[in-house]
Protein backbone atom coordinates (compact mmCIF):
# COMPACT_ATOMS: atom_id res chain seq x y z
CA UNK A 1 0.00 0.00 0.00
CA UNK A 2 1.45 3.26 -1.21
CA UNK A 3 2.24 6.12 1.72
CA UNK A 4 0.10 9.47 1.91
CA UNK A 5 1.68 11.94 -0.47
CA UNK A 6 1.39 14.90 1.81
CA UNK A 7 0.28 14.01 5.11
CA UNK A 8 0.78 17.23 6.62
CA UNK A 9 -1.64 18.94 4.36
CA UNK A 10 -4.21 16.37 4.54
CA UNK A 11 -3.85 16.70 8.27
CA UNK A 12 -4.27 20.70 7.83
CA UNK A 13 -7.28 20.51 5.91
CA UNK A 14 -8.82 18.13 8.16
CA UNK A 15 -8.01 20.09 11.14
CA UNK A 16 -9.78 23.70 9.69
CA UNK A 17 -12.75 21.48 8.69
CA UNK A 18 -13.25 20.24 12.18
CA UNK A 19 -12.53 24.13 13.22
CA UNK A 20 -15.46 25.29 11.41
CA UNK A 21 -17.94 23.51 13.81
CA UNK A 22 -16.94 25.69 16.49
CA UNK A 23 -16.86 29.12 14.65
CA UNK A 24 -19.40 31.57 15.05
CA UNK A 25 -21.75 32.25 12.22
CA UNK A 26 -21.10 35.46 10.46
CA UNK A 27 -22.64 37.30 7.16
CA UNK A 28 -19.59 36.82 4.95
CA UNK A 29 -19.08 37.26 0.79
CA UNK A 30 -22.35 37.77 -0.83
CA UNK A 31 -25.01 37.90 1.96
CA UNK A 32 -22.77 40.52 3.67
CA UNK A 33 -23.23 42.90 0.48
CA UNK A 34 -27.19 42.06 0.45
CA UNK A 35 -27.49 42.81 4.16
CA UNK A 36 -25.45 46.09 3.71
CA UNK A 37 -27.69 47.05 0.98
CA UNK A 38 -30.64 46.51 2.70
CA UNK A 39 -29.87 49.48 5.49
CA UNK A 40 -28.18 52.17 3.12
CA UNK A 41 -31.30 52.55 0.79
CA UNK A 42 -33.81 53.31 3.10
CA UNK A 43 -31.33 55.81 4.80
CA UNK A 44 -30.82 57.41 1.24
CA UNK A 45 -34.57 57.41 0.55
CA UNK A 46 -34.76 59.59 3.80
CA UNK A 47 -32.05 61.98 2.96
CA UNK A 48 -33.79 63.07 -0.68
CA UNK A 49 -37.29 63.20 1.20
CA UNK A 50 -35.20 65.73 3.84
CA UNK A 51 -33.98 67.39 0.97
CA UNK A 52 -37.65 68.32 -1.19
CA UNK A 53 -39.24 69.16 1.62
Amino acid sequence: MAKRRNPKKEKALRNQAYARKFRKRTNTGRFQRRFQQRHTKPEEENITAAETE
